[in-house]
């Protein structure tokens, strides 16, 4: 999926759909936070599962509402498996889109080493990406 760190800069995924914000941004060794951007077009309204790995605080907006808010800490007891890593295994909820454009805002926040985030939606039946 891509998603753009900024209308300037945009950011485009890796292997496996990673967007390596580590090799974007460098590592953090303090508080950093980046917001990723892209919009997907429905076909019709319906709501599809979104898998989301991600690395270390992570907040979800759909067209300006909240949908999402987690967090995936190593090596502390919150973190997701598998043992704290970006992984597409960290979480699944459900995506609400609209017929038509619908802005899918990511804000990714990281203490420490490595960052990034990696998502896959369960069908694109009827959902074209940004490009």
């Amino acid at each position: 999926m891509p998603l753009g760190a900024n209308e300037e800069s945009p950011t485009r995924d890796e292997q496996r759909g990673l967007i390596n914000l580590t090799r974007k941004f460098g590592r953090s060794e303090a508080r950093r936070i980046a917001w990723l951007k892209t919009t997907l077009k429905s076909a019709t309204a319906q709501r599809r599962k979104l898998a989301l790995g991600f690395s270390d605080d992570v907040w979800v907006w759909i067209n300006g509402k909240l949908l999402y808010v987690d967090k995936n800490r190593y090596p502390q007891p919150i973190r997701k498996e598998p043992d704290g890593r970006c992984s597409i295994e960290n979480t699944t909820f459900d995506l609400p889109l609209n017929a038509g454009d619908n802005e899918l805002l990511i804000g990714v926040a990281n203490d420490f080493f490595g960052w990034g985030i990696v998502a896959r939606i369960d069908s694109l039946a009827g959902i074209t990406l940004e490009k």
